[in-house]
């Protein structure tokens, strides 16, 4: 954690403002090796997003939030901690053992009142949604680390499936940022229609 959170904003590398411009613009899955920097170029993106927010909630509009998804339970605090070195903004950070049996719209309220940046496991945001303590309208941004795991029954892919192509107004629809180091896994043959398949995701 300590050696990943000395890096920052003030390093920033040409690939990287290339890769947070184009994300700016459209929905974007970034594919770089492991240790190249994919989450300081989603800190990046937050701030920019965040910063935008700032002023909508201070022109009256409702809030909205952003997710930072981990796929595994073990790296949700190593993330947070990252986004806080680095961001000016209250994140909030939960596992599943953290929320069960306290499912409940209250409980969510709770949660992100004054925060702008929740990190979590993707089921989390998943359930949260199916059970409709919050909307696909209150996010404005959803981050997907590990974005490859994006596929068939996954909860990255059942996010974006039914409640990001649920929302027929395109202007309502959060971006979307993947990062992977891998895009493919071993067991899949056919590559082509693999890629194709994450891809549709955050297209």
């Amino acid at each position: 954690v300590a050696s990943q959170a000395a890096r920052n904003v003030d390093d920033v590398r040409e690939f990287q403002t290339e890769l947070f411009e184009r994300a700016k613009q459209r929905n974007t899955i970034a594919v770089l090796p492991t240790g190249s920097g994919k989450t300081l170029i989603a800190v990046l993106l937050l701030r920019w997003v965040l910063d935008r927010e700032v002023e909508s909630r201070a022109s009256g509009n409702p809030p909205k939030y952003a997710f930072f998804l981990v796929n595994a339970t073990t790296l949700v605090l190593q993330q947070c901690h990252y986004l806080r070195v680095n961001l000016d903004h209250k994140i909030v950070s939960l596992c599943g053992a953290m929320v069960q049996g306290l499912w409940s719209k209250e409980m969510w309220q709770k949660q992100l009142r004054d925060t702008r940046i929740m990190v979590c496991t993707p089921e989390i945001l998943y359930q949260a949604l199916f059970h409709a303590f919050i909307s696909s309208d209150d996010i404005n941004l959803l981050i997907f680390d590990e974005a490859h795991h994006a596929k068939a029954n996954h909860p990255f892919a059942k996010i974006m499936r039914e409640f990001y192509y649920g929302q027929n107004d395109l202007n309502k629809r959060p971006r979307v940022f993947g990062m992977t180091a891998s895009p493919i896994d071993v067991h899949d043959t056919d590559i082509e229609a693999t890629a194709q398949e994450i891809k549709s995701g955050v297209k």
